[in-house]
């Protein structure tokens, strides 16, 4: 399957789709009051939560082709479904907040990860923007101890994010 073909299959089944996630964060919630637990609510909000960030995922990669690739915002809000286009944010914003309401929100494992992806994706892009700028001429600006500090600070970066997602708070 491809992306287009994902994309296509997304716009067929869009009512059912955008059904599922205006009521995903609610059903949770109704499933955490009725079934309270310490082992069973935590896991309820990582799924949603995760699902929610997986479709928030999809959602920025579907952004980022359509306006880098797709011929800019102009199309996107042309052609796309805006509705369909506010629903990921609404799902992962309403599933962080009933995490949040529900239990405290280093109890729910789906927040590390969240944690370390964002930590590593924004060392990331730093590091391969900075990278992907470098000329000889940049060191007639930044003195190089300064240069290989910023590295060394965006690699830390990263780590943290790898040791959040392993569980390890460092």
């Amino acid at each position: 399957m491809t992306i287009e073909q994902l994309f296509a299959a997304i716009a067929f089944w869009r009512v059912p789709l955008v059904l599922l996630m205006l009521a995903a964060p609610w059903i949770t919630y109704l499933i955490c009051h009725t079934i309270p637990g310490q082992s069973e609510e935590p896991a309820v909000l990582s799924v949603n939560l995760g699902l929610s960030m997986l479709s928030s995922i999809l959602w920025l990669g579907y952004l980022l082709y359509a306006v880098n690739i797709g011929g800019g915002w102009q199309q996107v809000v042309r052609k796309d479904d805006v509705g369909l286009l506010l629903l990921p944010p609404y799902c992962f914003l309403t599933s962080l907040w009933i995490a949040r309401r529900r239990l405290p929100l280093e109890l729910v494992p789906a927040t590390r990860m969240l944690r370390g992806l964002a930590l590593i994706s924004v060392g990331l892009f730093a590091l391969f923007w900075l990278l992907g700028r470098i000329r000889i001429f940049i060191f007639y600006y930044v003195p190089f101890p300064v240069f290989l500090g910023i590295v060394l600070f965006l690699v830390a970066t990263i780590y943290l994010g790898f040791s959040y997602l392993n569980g390890r708070k460092s």
